[in-house]
């Protein structure tokens, strides 16, 4: 009855395995445009494909990978099979978050005549060795948000099992890479007595937004009340949206002052803390 009841697992297991890979991801980038992979597996290889279709034009072909099945990677065979996670275009350029060896990248194709593309890619992040067995699959959550005219990423990933980990990324229009965004330990922490964002929309109260930041700055020293202040925008990763309070997680406030490159105050809701220290916005380095 033992073995019967293994063995019946382990047929779950590996439909629940294929089903993830007999349902290749489309993403719409366009009403004309979609981007989409596809992914044929026998005994011997995987073979992992990533194209473009245009309405009334040829499909393109993006990127194919071809995994040999080992019979070390057998039964862990989903860690190492390409998947399309996310992607977004803009003017002739496309974007896509790739996983691949375990990995994930970001892509950059640059079109001319809507036909030709220049490809290239770069590695962002990577998850950690282990079984599917002990650790199951992996998973990479992507959310973009566009600030002053610039892209940035709060990406949250990791294994089923065990701790996941958060990143916050930027665009680099000028060179196409991504950049992380690392946040000094060195920081001041003033707390919120009102407890200001716990419930407040922040999109239909920028002004008000604007100004609370602009005082917390002036009363500690890192804004002049002759200095010229712009509020930009923010990151949001809190349960606001979904569940209309903010209990936990950060805002990423974005601001200008004297018309220097923007800056970023963080608010912490766990403990209703305002965050002012520096922070590095650097190219990914690869290795």
């Amino acid at each position: 009855m033992k073995n019967f009841l293994l063995f019946l697992m382990l047929i779950i297991t590996s439909f629940k395995i294929n089903s993830q890979i007999m349902e290749p991801k489309t993403i719409k980038l366009s009403s004309k445009l979609n981007l989409y992979e596809k992914v044929i597996s026998d005994k011997d290889k995987t073979v992992w494909q990533l194209f473009l279709s245009k309405e009334g034009k040829e499909t393109v072909e993006l990127e194919k990978i071809i995994v040999e099945n080992h019979p070390f990677i057998n039964k862990d065979f989903l860690l190492y099979t390409p998947s399309l996670i996310d992607a977004f275009k803009e003017s002739d350029y496309l974007y896509a978050f790739v996983y691949k060896e375990r990995r994930l990248f970001f892509y950059d194709f640059e079109f001319t005549n809507n036909i030709k593309f220049n490809k290239k890619d770069q590695k962002i992040t990577e998850v950690f060795i282990g079984s599917i067995e002990n650790f199951g699959g992996y998973k990479f959550n992507i959310q973009k948000f566009n600030i002053n005219n610039k892209n940035y990423f709060y990406l949250h990933y990791g294994r089923d099992v065990g701790g996941k980990n958060n990143i916050l990324l930027s665009l680099n229009k000028s060179t196409n890479t991504i950049n992380k965004l690392t946040f000094s330990e060195s920081i001041k922490k003033i707390k919120d007595e009102d407890e200001m964002f716990k419930s407040l929309d922040l999109e239909k109260n920028i002004d008000n937004v604007g100004l609370e930041i602009k005082k917390v700055l002036i009363a500690n020293k890192h804004l002049n009340n002759f200095d010229t202040f712009k509020y930009l925008g923010n990151i949001d990763i809190t349960p606001f949206l979904s569940q209309g309070s903010r209990y936990t997680g950060t805002i990423y406030f974005l601001y200008q002052d004297n018309n220097v490159k923007p800056k970023i105050i963080r608010y912490n809701n766990d403990d209703n803390e305002w965050l002012i220290g520096d922070y590095k916005e650097e190219e990914i380095k690869q290795e």
